[in-house]
């Protein structure tokens, strides 16, 4: 997901923690250096550090990866996120062949699914389920702490996500 001044990723270590801090300090450096120089500027580009959450597999990377779908319809700019043209929600919807951004097979994997065009079917029915339940708040608990989950004992895939109910006439 990326918006006009931020950038959401969703993305999996293969056990090695360095990683994902390594990948995103070289990120975060050339997109500021590019900037910084297409605009003949100098100076900071990113205004803090990147926040990063840990996440477990199945419902919580579920919750996660809807919650980050549904960003820009909470900040009011969009109905649906297939309407925001860099999303997730897009391309899990309408998968690329080439320059594909998500591991698709991998992605459902984590997700508990054998196969994708189950895990997208599923991944609709996840938004539009969140979307009836009017969620448009934003959930401090992504952004406010370091991990999310756990071990659900006897977990079972729902129809969709349950989320906590949300009152939205604020």
């Amino acid at each position: 997901m990326v918006t006009s001044n931020h950038v959401h990723l969703l993305v999996a270590d293969a056990g090695d923690r360095a990683t994902i801090p390594r990948s995103m300090q070289l990120a975060a450096g050339r997109t500021g250096q590019e900037y910084n120089q297409r605009k003949a500027r100098k100076g900071a580009f990113w205004q803090d550090r990147y926040h990063a959450t840990a996440v477990d597999t199945d419902r919580h990377l579920l919750q996660c990866l809807v919650y980050i779908d549904l960003n820009m319809v909470r900040a009011g700019v969009i109905a649906h996120p297939e309407e925001w043209i860099f999303s997730g929600y897009r391309e899990i919807q309408q998968p690329r062949r080439k320059c594909a951004l998500i591991a698709y097979k991998r992605l459902a994997e984590l997700a508990g699914f054998g196969a994708y065009d189950q895990f997208a079917a599923a991944h609709r029915n996840w938004v539009e389920a969140y979307l009836e339940d009017g969620g448009c708040i934003r959930e401090d608990r992504w952004t406010q702490s370091i991990a999310v989950g756990g071990v659900i004992a006897g977990f079972e895939k729902p129809s969709y996500i349950p989320y906590l109910k949300h009152n939205c006439e604020t």
